[in-house]
């Protein structure tokens, strides 16, 4: 397993060929994140959504959605949260704001049609009808939470989450195999 210093050290360099990636490259490895972590956010909420017991079917989601990130980082696709690590190479001044800023701009996008693909593939295949409506009826009951917050609550839950997705990556860089 690599040290911290040495997983920084690690990150500035996969930082470097990250911003420096052809744009379509980008754009496509986001479009794959998006799709993997929707993915898996539909398997989780599936899942949930045929549990009588609130906590344990998000208990039982919370198990199934962390392997979208596995996806994003054994596939080696851009997710949006996971770059924001780009300011370890940058606080190194081994990559410009401009590129970080182009980097998450573009993975931004591509993870948005990533996730807008899976959307529109679960309608058309009628995915939401599963288990006697339960899974659509859960897809609305979360969509209504998530709606329904202050833009504050959100944006703390977004950096939150922002966090354990980057300690999720940190740890995946300290493996050396």
């Amino acid at each position: 397993m690599y040290s911290p210093f040495e997983i920084a050290d690690n990150y500035i360099s996969t930082g470097q060929k990250k911003v420096r990636m052809p744009v379509m490259k980008m754009l496509v490895l986001g479009i794959f994140a998006g799709m993997f972590i929707a993915l898996a956010s539909m398997g989780a909420s599936a899942a949930a959504s045929t549990i009588e017991n609130a906590s344990v079917a998000k208990l039982i989601s919370a198990c199934i959605f962390p392997s979208g990130l596995a996806m994003v980082l054994i596939g080696g696709s851009e997710l949006f949260t996971g770059n924001c690590l780009l300011l370890i190479p940058l606080l190194q001044k081994e990559i410009r704001i401009t590129e970080v800023i182009r980097n998450l701009s573009i993975v931004y996008i591509g993870n948005f049609i990533g996730s807008m693909l899976i959307a529109a593939l679960a309608v058309y295949n009628h995915s939401f009808s599963l288990f006697g409506n339960a899974f659509a009826s859960s897809a609305v009951a979360i969509a209504e939470v998530k709606i329904s917050m202050s833009f504050t609550d959100a944006l703390i839950r977004g950096i939150l989450c922002n966090i354990l997705v980057c300690i999720a990556v940190w740890m995946a860089y300290s493996s050396k195999t």
